[in-house]
């Protein structure tokens, strides 16, 4: 009979198995690269005026950058720090339809892991909001207009997983009630059953008690 051995690496008075190791090594780089991409495109805000020459050339980085942070956070990261994924598209009449992914067995190596992946997809749309605002007071409407951009693909993403995570939340919670007005419905009705079928039985008189009578 094939078994498989798991190998623990002792750490003090613990042992932590060699997979769990793993994982928490694996989802350290995704974590990486959730905030690699954004933090890219913030530095090429700041210092691309100085660094690259030309305006042009500067948004279309930061245009490529911010496209591949959307498509790893909102396919890679959450999938792997949160264990939740969106998608949503529109069907042929115009409708705009949304889809959620949510695991609920997926174990946490490290709880800070996800609330470093919640800080990130709620502190940078924040910072692009600011750097609008910014943009707006001095006048600078090309600069505008990138963070605009930048705005609108992180907070996509962070409406899309606030609303995974509550719609998973409400569907969790619904399920919990149905099961729990289940129960209560078929404990009241057995007890009720039984109730009734105990009570021919109490009232039916027994055969040697009649014979005893006659």
């Amino acid at each position: 009979m094939a078994y498989v051995q798991q190998t623990t690496v002792p750490i003090g008075d613990d042992e932590i198995p060699l997979l769990q190791q793993e994982k928490q090594y694996a989802n350290t780089i995704v974590l990486v690269f959730h905030f690699l991409f954004r933090s890219i495109a913030l530095a090429l805000y700041i210092i691309g005026g100085w660094v690259i020459d030309g305006f042009i050339a500067t948004f279309l980085l930061i245009v490529v950058v911010e496209s591949l942070d959307f498509w790893v956070v909102k396919n890679v990261t959450g999938r792997k720090l949160v264990g939740l994924r969106w998608w949503n598209y529109v069907d042929d009449e115009g409708k705009d339809h949304w889809r959620y992914e949510s695991s609920q067995t997926q174990g946490k190596v490290n709880a800070v892991q996800p609330q470093l992946f919640w800080t990130g997809l709620v502190v940078f749309p924040i910072i692009w909001c600011v750097l609008i605002a910014l943009a707006f007071i001095s006048l600078n409407w090309n600069w505008m207009v990138v963070s605009i951009f930048c705005a609108v693909m992180t907070g996509s993403n962070l409406f899309g997983y606030l609303r995974c995570k509550w719609n998973s939340r409400q569907e969790l919670s619904s399920y919990l009630k149905q099961s729990f007005v289940s129960r209560v419905f078929d404990s009241t009705v057995a007890g009720l059953l039984r109730r009734r079928t105990a009570e021919p039985k109490q009232s039916q008189p027994s055969v040697t008690q009649t014979l005893i009578d006659m």
